[in-house]
């Protein structure tokens, strides 16, 4: 308001201002009144030079009259049209080449297939050809009739300690074909020699806040151990966490404070310390704390500090009150060697007491960190209670630096059992009126019970807990069970996923929420868990219930204990509120799965499979039930478990059916096991489907009448066949090889690739997207184009789907 807003902007990418496009202003004015919108239109050049696909890229500069908010870069592509021929592109595998022997391929890829195809290409990154790998030569040829060929990799075991180096291939201009997009592909090769010199963050896990008085960017620290003489370089990138990043809940910033996805730290010789930018976004959410994970990655002329390669961001609505910082290592050596700071926390969170919560896990190590302010000046006195061993330390000030031990307990005591050892007291200790004191607790935890509190008194109060002010949110809480089924047998003893937990821990007002247990299970003689209340006191987000699972000489099948929620006081009920623990018999019958076939066609009666099982020692197999799947009572099972197709006309078409089949043995206990049948799949394999317009793809609901429905021997899909349609293929995958795969998708527009855990599309999961378009079957112009790695099993049927969305021109 108040006038037009001059937007500025930069221009860069591989296509030259002048000579490539006409040369662009670098600013755009938005007026006052009217559209909100304008456009930067690029005018191509069309020159008479043979040469590679190129880039204009346009990227917003902040400026004082408005912010950069999400996207700050866009790109355009300019293909050459005096190259002829074949485009030729070149990508990396999914492998990591290494001096201690791994290798790895370069893939160059052409649109064409016929004749031979000699491709030159130029070397380049911090590794030496020849030298830091075998000599790549500058030329490969694809062979007639194919359309693509590797090119091996194969890193130098030297004795140099240099980090990790990088080898990038270029696609150059040459006869009979022009450099596509991506022209460029790099690898890192990882040294196999330690550097003296590490790189890491300051600390492991930092907190800061939307509402910070300093503002919104932060600059964190990344240091060396002692100068180089060589140029230091490191990677940063995100690393997940429950925030989201690309500048929604937080974003890297250039010094210039414009969000990029990750980059690199140079440290020139002599230089120890550089900062990694990040700008934390006041979303105007309510929200519980979210967390951020930064990694440092591939450094050159340095090793990674242990423990310091990752640090957490916690990230509060508002600045953080008093609270207590916990961390958790999953060993004990790093209580017993309090080697806190060389070592990675597998668990970081907050707390508003020096109180944790019991019986949280077994052989860990522990610690607590946070500021006690005295309310009076006076003689105080502290205590620390555990289970198993701990140290409390005190410091003279806010600062770590001048910490002391003042109490210890060697081996283990009750639960706030205060006076069980002499060396959990400290001696008096006096404090001065609202100064901060750093506190930190260290605590080691082998095997059983676990807890540590710490307790003080002073002037005007005796001795209790150290509890912190707990910040209240006025936003509703909402409580569930954490997760909605599981499976045990008698002799597991008990169910630790049996758990209710909040959104966030409980205010002031302490959260309440009722239980009953029911199912098909006997109370007293299959488990015991009585009815009852939960309480979540100030600080408690997490509450289990005690579920005993006891053990019967009784051959039995399959029983449900049913544990619900209700009646919720200081919360709302969200959804799972029930949870199903499936009890099975200890010597219960171990059914193996089925992946089997039918069609329509198929006459009624026609075998389809045969279901197996294992019985316990001496025991054996009785006869075999459908307990559920069996839609249209399509399908029989008979006592030998010979699985059979009675009504063909009731299957999907195409579709999957499972069925959930129940062995007995002969003193009666049952197990349950599936038989996946695939109905009538496509003969060519996969089905293909559009529909006119966008909103089946943006909307995901293809339930609607296709315009188009055909068949593809594969899922590579014709190009250019229209305009503004949704698509989508879908088809089934049926491994060859037990092992661990990864997927790709390309595509011209958006893409999403899914992947089930099985052959029903409802257990379908997202793998994988394209975020406006790629070139033809361009792999790696995306981060998100590439999955992680998928573990799957040979011979079982998983459903594949890939959507896509075509706006205008290539598809």
């Amino acid at each position: 308001s108040g006038g037009n807003v001059t937007v500025n902007y930069t221009v860069s990418g591989t296509a030259t201002s002048g000579s490539d496009f006409t040369a662009l202003s670098g600013s755009v004015s938005i007026p006052a009144t009217g559209t909100n919108d304008v456009t930067v239109t690029i005018p191509v050049i069309n020159d008479a030079v043979a040469e590679s696909t190129e880039t204009v890229v346009v990227t917003i500069t902040p400026g004082a009259a408005y912010k950069v908010y999400n996207g700050a870069s866009a790109e355009a592509i300019i293909r050459d049209n005096d190259s002829g021929g074949d485009r030729v592109m070149v990508s990396t595998a999914n492998q990591s080449p290494s001096e201690a022997g791994s290798t790895g391929q370069f893939y160059f890829s052409r649109s064409g297939s016929t004749g031979d195809l000699t491709v030159n290409y130029a070397v380049s990154g911090t590794a030496t050809n020849g030298t830091d790998y075998a000599a790549l030569p500058g030329t490969v040829v694809i062979p007639a009739g194919q359309t693509g060929v590797d090119l091996l990799l194969a890193p130098t075991d030297d004795a140099d300690v240099e980090g990790t180096e990088t080898v990038r291939l270029t696609v150059l201009p040459g006869t009979g074909y022009g450099p596509d997009r991506p022209a460029s592909a790099t690898y890192q090769i990882a040294d196999n020699e330690t550097s003296s010199i590490t790189v890491g963050f300051q600390a492991a896990t930092v907190t800061v806040s939307e509402n910070d008085a300093g503002g919104e960017y932060r600059d964190i620290p990344v240091t060396l151990s002692a100068s180089s003489t060589n140029t230091v370089t490191v990677e940063f990138t995100s690393a997940g966490g429950s925030a989201s990043g690309d500048d929604v809940d937080w974003a890297f910033v250039t010094p210039g404070n414009v969000p990029i996805p990750g980059g690199t730290l140079t440290f020139a010789p002599g230089v120890t310390s550089q900062n990694v930018r990040v700008r934390i976004k006041n979303d105007g959410v309510m929200e519980p704390v979210e967390t951020a994970t930064l990694e440092l990655r591939a450094p050159r002329f340095a090793s990674l500090s242990s423990g310091l390669a990752k640090q957490s961001l916690l990230i509060f609505d508002s600045a953080p009150s008093a609270l207590v910082l916990e961390e958790r290592w999953g060993n004990t050596a790093v209580y017993t060697n309090q080697s806190w700071s060389t070592n990675t926390p597998s668990y970081a969170g907050v707390l508003y007491s020096f109180t944790t919560p019991q019986d949280v896990a077994d052989n860990y190590s522990r610690r607590l960190v946070g500021q006690i302010v005295a309310p009076v000046s006076g003689t105080y006195k502290f205590w620390i209670a555990s289970d198993d061993a701990s140290r409390l330390y005190l410091s003279t000030t806010s600062s770590a630096a001048q910490k002391a031990q003042i109490a210890t307990v060697s081996g283990y005591t009750s639960f706030q059992a205060w006076d069980t050892n002499g060396s959990q007291a400290s001696a008096n200790i006096t404090l001065t009126a609202g100064q901060s004191y750093y506190m930190e607790v260290q605590h080691q935890e082998g095997g059983g019970g676990d807890h540590v509190s710490v307790a003080w008194q002073g002037p005007n109060f005796s001795r209790t807990p150290i509890t912190l002010t707990t910040p209240e949110n006025t936003a509703p809480r909402f409580v569930r069970l954490a997760t909605s089924a599981t499976s045990r047998t008698e002799a597991d003893g008990s169910e630790p996923l049996l758990m209710a937990v909040l959104d966030r821990p409980a205010g002031n007002t302490p959260v309440t929420v009722q239980f009953t247990v029911g199912g098909t299970a006997t109370a007293g003689s299959d488990y015991s868990l009585t009815p009852g209340t939960l309480t979540f006191a100030a600080g408690e987000q997490v509450k289990v219930m005690p579920l005993s699972i006891l053990s019967d000489a009784i051959g039995e099948a399959p029983e449900a204990i049913v544990v619900s929620l209700a009646n919720p006081s200081g919360a709302s009920l969200a959804s799972p509120s029930t949870h199903v623990v499936t009890l099975r018999d200890t010597d219960t019958p171990v059914v193996n799965p089925v992946f089997a076939t039918a069609t329509s066609a198929m006459a009624s009666g026609t075998l389809i499979g045969t279901a197996s099982a294992t019985p316990a020692s001496g025991r054996s197999i009785a006869g075999w039930t459908i307990v559920a799947g069996n839609t249209g009572n399509a399908f029989t099972i008979n006592a030998a478990g010979q699985v059979s197709l009675m009504t063909p006309g009731a299957l999907p078409n195409p579709g999957s059916v499972q069925l959930v089949v129940r062995v007995t043995d002969n003193v009666g206990a049952a197990g349950d096991g599936v038989v996946n049948v695939i109905c009538n799949a496509p003969a060519n394999g996969v089905v293909e489907q559009r529909w006119n317009g966008s909103s089946a793809f943006d909307g995901e609901d293809w339930t609607g009448t296709a315009s188009y429905t055909g068949t593809l021997a594969n899922f590579t899909t014709g190009q250019n066949v229209a305009d503004n349609y949704s698509r989508r293929l879908t088809g089934y995958l049926k491994p060859a090889t037990t092992g661990d795969y990864t997927f790709w998708i390309a595509g011209d527009d958006d893409c999403r690739l899914y992947l089930s855990s099985d052959g029903f599309p409802s257990n379908k999961a997202e793998i994988a997207s394209v975020d406006g378009y790629s070139n033809f079957q361009a792999w790696d112009s995306q981060l998100q184009q590439k999955s992680a790695l998928i573990p799957l099993v040979a011979g079982k049927v998983y459903w594949l789907e890939a959507q896509q969305k075509e706006g205008g021109g290539g598809d």
